[in-house]
């Protein structure tokens, strides 16, 4: 790594609206320390050393450097990092800084625009095609970049009903306006012990 920044020189925006859970953030430390490469692509988007794209990555990478030595051990290792990625993860830890082309400067757009930015950063639009998807992508792959998948193949137990008569299934259709609404229902429906699928 060259031309680097420090982590203490970008700082969170104290009025992000966005949150992360835990499991989210698991795999979003996953997928970082993976495809780190990938970063150059995606920026984290600051303006006068406040984050306002990229505060989940930011913070996230702060937790990597904050890591004890056998905490990243146990971590790379549970994950089986390859040695190129453990050794450049190591080097960003040591020297708590990370390479300049992670960082994008936003410092010639307007308080209105970055507003708007905060906003229109984190909106989905657009939503997956499962076919295609299902074609191009194992399930397991997505699975590991951090979709949840709903596994059609798996046996269904049949629902008995108070009589210990077997009950046919009830479906529900439910239409969101946004792939982010549909993501936070479905998350609390599974937690909630139902069998849903994302169509």
């Amino acid at each position: 790594m060259e031309n680097v920044i420090s982590i203490n020189d970008i700082q969170p925006n104290p009025k992000n609206p966005r949150k992360i859970k835990k499991n989210k953030f698991q795999e979003l430390r996953k997928n970082l320390l993976r495809y780190h490469n990938l970063m150059q692509h995606r920026p984290i988007v600051v303006k006068k050393g406040v984050v306002f794209g990229g505060n989940q990555r930011r913070d996230t990478i702060e937790k990597i450097m904050d890591m004890s030595a056998e905490e990243f051990e146990v971590l790379h290792k549970s994950i089986n990092l390859p040695k190129k990625s453990v050794d450049f993860w190591e080097k960003v830890r040591k020297s708590r800084s990370i390479p300049e082309e992670w960082v994008s400067d936003a410092d010639k757009l307007t308080p209105a625009e970055l507003k708007a930015f905060i906003i229109l950063d984190n909106e989905h639009a657009g939503q997956y095609d499962w076919e295609v998807l299902q074609q191009e992508f194992k399930m397991e792959e997505l699975t590991e970049f951090g979709m949840e998948v709903f596994k059609t193949n798996e046996p269904k137990k049949p629902r008995k009903s108070k009589e210990g008569e077997e009950e046919e299934p009830h479906f529900l259709h439910v239409q969101l306006e946004t792939e982010q609404s549909c993501q936070e229902l479905y998350e609390r429906l599974i937690g909630e012990g139902y069998n849903v699928k994302i169509v």
